[in-house]
């Protein structure tokens, strides 16, 4: 059963992972995820594309409004924040240097 909703979520996913994509520096990032999935759901669509840019020790934290992806690539920590409720990519910082992106409305 886990199986067939996972595949279902992953194929649901499909459009916003090829579509929704932002570029972050040099690499590519989801912009939008559907936020009402679980968070097993969540940390896999967030990170299935990361890991394929072999961004390496991804973790997914669940805070209160917020969730937060962080990893290292090409040896630097990268960290991206998405609202909760929206599902939308609200920042993102690597070396250091915080960006929040405006064009996410």
């Amino acid at each position: 059963m886990f199986t067939r909703t996972l595949t279902i979520a992953l194929l649901a996913a499909a459009p916003v992972l090829a579509g929704g994509m932002a570029h972050a520096d040099s690499f590519m990032a989801v912009r939008h995820y559907p936020p009402h999935e679980s968070a097993r759901t969540t940390d896999m669509v967030l990170t299935a594309p990361l890991q394929q840019q072999n961004f390496k020790d991804l973790r997914v934290y669940h805070d209160p409004g917020r969730v937060k992806v962080m990893g290292d690539h090409d040896y630097e920590l990268v960290t991206l924040v998405y609202d909760s409720s929206t599902g939308r990519l609200i920042g993102a910082s690597e070396r250091s240097d915080w960006k929040e992106l405006a064009d996410n409305s």
